[in-house]
């Protein structure tokens, strides 16, 4: 009997599908050039009564909450009603940049700049909105008078050209990934090939675990397109592409000896201060040694909340159609949906999470539902460590039994725990390292097995 192990190398695909929510917006290098990282003696107590004027402090309190918008229009009223309070005018910039209303920015910071012409911090802000609008003329001029200002003053070096690239209309990122591995069962198969099926006890052929060294090469590109500058809607689409080779000649024979996954999807993003929408076209494939593959179609949907700017909450689901080349019983639609919860600060973060997923498969017996419940985490370690953690515990369910000599219904139970660990070299390169623990109980011994998965990986971001 010849295992298929289609279920592990999926995980790939969902582990990739994730990639395209990370909303990583600047550099940290970027960070003290934000509108407002910068202190400006304009929010000194000593300047208004700004602590005092319910108003403000409301405002002030929105801001901090992640309420960028609700913010700009309370500051905005303030503005209009004392044209000359700079406290106000410093909320409109910061609560403005929030929300991408970079003119509201330029006009609030240049009101300022008429007061505080001597104050640094200003020029810089003023640069950096006016390359939000595409302005790298006015730009460099502000850098021009900021460098005239401070003659023989050490003020450290503008980043223009990563400004320009990150507010640029069309936005390029991914990562190439070389990596060498070790896994203790690449098939995913039984102890022991003798084993009870029913009432019969039988030895199966080619069912044992196969354990192999290997490697691996993947690419992955996400890409947005602002429809206007100032418009919140981006066209979105991704691609990506996986490769690995085992060493273990006896996964030929069960045509596992090598496998391919690709991916391509486009859609439609929506983006605020406050909230994420996202909804793709989307198709895959996943092939074995050019034997046998599966592919699939479908529609995905993400939908993220800022809740507080240290927590979020993440929705997603999926509906495809699957085809399988070798078995085409298994054709049919299978969908998903899953809740989470963000929790981050500057050094850590972790996200708890839910998926439900069904399938409706034309053999009755393939039908199945499940849950899986997640938990992941990251920490930031001196000396440009990071160590992420994760483990994920599963329930699937089927309408029929494993095989045919088997009269009950199949379930499946597994645990999955592991960690990466992953030195950032620079801006660029990284070098990662992770272990993966799988322990999977089934009704049926055919499907019970236990597998180890070790890493070693460069890795260059674009």
């Amino acid at each position: 009997m010849k295992r298929p192990v289609f279920i592990r190398y999926r995980a790939i695909a969902v582990i990739a599908w994730l990639c395209f929510f990370s909303l990583a917006l600047s550099e940290e290098n970027e960070s003290r050039y934000e509108i407002g990282s910068r202190p400006s003696v304009a929010i000194n107590k000593g300047d208004a009564p700004f602590a005092l004027e319910s108003d403000k402090a409301k405002a002030a309190r929105l801001l901090k909450a992640g309420k960028a918008q609700e913010a700009y229009d309370l500051y905005m009223r303030l503005l209009r009603e004392n044209p000359s309070d700079e406290a106000a005018a410093i909320g409109v910039a910061q609560s403005a940049s929030r929300i991408g209303r970079w003119n509201q920015v330029v006009l609030a910071l240049e009101m300022l700049l008429e007061r505080r012409p001597r104050e640094i911090a200003l020029y810089d802000q003023l640069a950096h909105a006016y390359l939000a609008l595409n302005d790298k003329a006015s730009a460099e001029r502000m850098q021009e008078l900021k460098r005239d200002l401070a003659r023989g003053v050490d003020i450290g070096e503008f980043p223009m050209d990563a400004l320009r690239k990150r507010y640029g209309l069309l936005q390029i990122h991914g990562k190439v990934r070389l990596g060498a591995l070790y896994d203790s069962n690449a098939n995913q198969g039984t102890d022991d090939a003798d084993m009870q099926l029913g009432g019969l006890r039988l030895e199966i052929p080619d069912s044992e675990a196969i354990s192999t060294y290997g490697g691996y090469a993947s690419v992955n590109a996400d890409l947005t397109r602002k429809l206007e500058r100032d418009s919140v809607y981006h066209a979105a689409g991704d691609a990506h592409v996986y490769i690995r080779r085992n060493a273990n000649s006896d996964l030929s024979d069960i045509h596992s000896r090598q496998s391919q996954w690709g991916r391509a999807a486009a859609g439609l993003r929506r983006l605020t201060s406050e909230s994420l929408l996202d909804m793709r076209l989307k198709a895959e494939v996943f092939d074995y040694d050019r034997y046998q593959h599966v592919s699939s179609y479908g529609l995905e949907t993400t939908f993220l909340w800022v809740v507080t700017p240290y927590a979020q909450t993440i929705s997603r689901g999926g509906l495809e159609r699957r085809a399988y080349s070798r078995n085409d019983d298994r054709d049919g639609i299978y969908y998903s949906a899953g809740q989470y919860a963000r929790f981050f600060q500057p050094n850590y973060e972790f996200t708890l999470g839910a998926q439900y997923r069904g399938s409706s498969p034309k053999e009755r017996d393939y039908v199945y539902d499940g849950w899986d419940a997640t938990a992941r985490f990251r920490f930031d370690l001196p000396y440009d460590f990071e160590l992420s953690p994760s483990v994920t515990w599963t329930k699937d369910r089927y309408k029929g039994p494993a095989t045919a000599l088997e009269t009950e219904k199949r379930e499946d139970e597994r645990l999955r725990f592991g960690a990466d660990l992953t030195y950032r070299i620079n801006e660029s390169w990284t070098i990662e390292t992770g272990y993966q623990h799988t322990a999977n109980k089934s009704t049926s011994e055919l499907y019970e097995y236990k597998q180890r998965y070790i890493n070693l990986e460069v890795a260059r971001s674009f």
